[in-house]
């Protein structure tokens, strides 16, 4: 089941229907398994990672973050406009 071309449009999602492309995070969400915790909730003390790597893995977990939440507000504006047709 699909909806029309038009909704995927007003949704911000190309005519292949892909509906956000993830950038690879082995690292982080290899942490995030071990910790039971969250990509974008693990602490600096849970990344066990210091120095410039650090900071790289910070700006991937937010990057995580932001790029979850667009996919998540996507699929609820989705779910939305379902519900209103």
């Amino acid at each position: 089941m699909l909806f029309s071309e038009d909704t995927y449009q007003t949704q911000g999602i190309d005519k292949d229907l892909c509906l956000i492309q993830m950038s690879d995070f082995n690292s982080l969400i290899a942490r995030s398994q071990d910790c039971q915790t969250p990509v974008f909730a693990l602490t600096p003390e849970q990344i066990k990672q210091s120095g410039r790597v650090l900071d790289t893995t910070i700006q991937s977990q937010t990057n995580f973050k932001e790029t979850f939440s667009i996919l998540a507000d996507r699929i609820i504006s989705l779910i939305n406009h379902a519900d209103c047709t």
